[in-house]
């Protein structure tokens, strides 16, 4: 395999938080229950729902979706039916699974060997074709999608996250086959985008590279990868998949059935053993923490997902790869004491940027972070906060933008702005950063979720 290139990042935050996890992967605490939730962004119009108390194996279709009804939604693991719950809007939220050990469903995967088409059916029929991502939009692709490239994100420079080349050494095999088959799906290149050392895919295939990141954060994000080495646009898409995404595909064709399980990073500064957990998708956080916590648990805030994006949840979501455990500050003027969880970020004098900064963080109560379920109106800014211009914005930006322009644009609901400043090629998980180190805590992804909506003629 050739080994195409070491691209450095140079711009970004990297932050040093106690609690790093040992890069050792352990099996987590016994889980019960589980859900299945739909991806980020899905636009579902589930029909054929399972009922409660209904029996599923993993594998095995949950509904039918009257949009795509070629694309299988399945159960992440086998067990019963508990619930089918709805948000607030009555659209899909979950559908939570008691847990049992009986088989998952097999699948016939002959006329997948090498064959397009036949790895294009199985994909939807087995629902690891959700797995895909593809932008601009960060959507599910269409069946008949060509991209452009595919990118595998096999490299994570988040806070506390676990190394993906330690997941990967658990069965090369299986990475190997799924690099394999995903370059049957594109006449274009496939890049492996991984950390420094050796090369993680040691196949014949000429049209799977690898590409070597280095720098701080976000410079393990697929949204730098895409714009390094494949630009999108309206005309031009890219598919991108995490590795344990693409060693899911691998064991699918070489034994027939789905995996369940995933590992995921549990680690902070409130964690007794950081380190890594073979868990299952869905998990209940509440039982992967159970007996993990140093403290109490009013003592602390759990985020699921990055630190950065500083997101809550019930259960382990579909592309979640870490739990956060960190301590919750008691009074505002302490919270310095977090850590010094933004050690090497450039700082101002102004007292309230680093107050309303660091509450986000930790989840105070006295600082409310706007909520992502909030309905905004389409002239306004999400946080109500307004918006500064700082140089910090320019200091952690490594992608190929305006920062200042975007924001401002993303906040004021300018479409065509956003649109020429190159929205289309970022995805919320991308301005987390930005609104990490907002002065006036603007939720920025938020911002840009809401933009995507409307350029893809949906209600804001």
């Amino acid at each position: 395999m050739n080994h195409v290139k070491t691209i450095t990042v140079h711009r970004g935050l990297t932050l040093s938080v106690d609690g790093e996890p040992v890069q050792s992967i352990y099996q987590g605490p016994k889980v019960s229950t589980v859900a299945w939730q739909p991806p980020a962004g899905a636009r579902l119009d589930p029909q054929k729902l399972v009922l409660p108390d209904q029996q599923v194996a993993r594998g095995d279709p949950l509904f039918t979706d009257n949009r795509t009804p070629n694309i299988q939604h399945v159960a992440p693991v086998s067990g019963t039916v508990l619930s089918v719950l709805h948000n607030d809007d009555h659209s899909l939220k979950a559908i939570e699974i008691a847990r049992s050990n009986a088989p998952a469903r097999q699948f016939v995967t002959d006329n997948a060997q090498g064959d397009e088409g036949g790895l294009r059916q199985l994909l939807m029929q087995s629902g690891l074709w959700t797995q895909l991502r593809e932008r601009p939009f960060e959507i599910t692709p269409s069946v008949d999608s060509v991209p452009a490239a595919i990118l595998v994100t096999a490299i994570d420079t988040r806070p506390l996250a676990a190394d993906p080349a330690v997941i990967i050494a658990l069965d090369k095999d299986a990475f190997s086959r799924g690099l394999d088959a995903l370059s049957l799906l594109s006449t274009g290149t496939v890049y492996v985008c991984q950390a420094s050392g050796p090369a993680l895919y040691e196949g014949p295939s000429e049209r799977i590279k690898s590409v070597t990141f280095a720098g701080p954060h976000p410079a393990g994000l697929p949204g730098i990868h895409i714009q390094q080495l494949c630009r999108v646009g309206r005309h031009q898409h890219a598919w991108h998949i995490d590795c344990q995404d693409v060693m899911a595909i691998g064991i699918l064709l070489r034994d027939g059935e789905i995996p369940g399980e995933r590992v995921i990073s549990l680690a902070g500064n409130k964690v007794l053993k950081p380190r890594l957990l073979r868990t299952y998708i869905g998990a209940r956080i509440d039982e992967l923490i159970c007996d993990q916590v140093k403290h109490e648990p009013s003592s602390v805030v759990t985020f699921v997902g990055s630190i950065f994006a500083q997101k809550c949840g019930q259960w382990l979501g579909r592309f979640d790869n870490q739990i956060a455990i960190m301590a919750r500050p008691a009074k505002r003027h302490c919270l310095r004491r977090f850590n010094e969880l933004r050690r090497n970020t450039p700082m101002t004098k102004h007292r309230n940027t680093n107050t309303d900064v660091h509450n986000t963080i930790a989840g105070n109560n006295s600082y409310k972070k706007p909520s992502n379920e909030s309905n905004t109106s389409t002239n306004v800014t999400p946080s109500h906060l307004g918006f500064v211009a700082t140089p910090r914005l320019e200091r952690v930006n490594a992608f190929d933008t305006l920062p200042a322009p975007l924001m401002r644009a993303l906040l004021t609901n300018d479409l065509v702005t956003a649109e020429a400043l190159g929205c289309l090629e970022l995805i919320p998980e991308d301005l987390d950063l930005f609104s990490f180190i907002c002065p006036s805590g603007n939720d920025y992804a938020q911002a840009l979720a809401r933009c995507h909506r409307q350029l893809q003629g949906y209600p804001a």
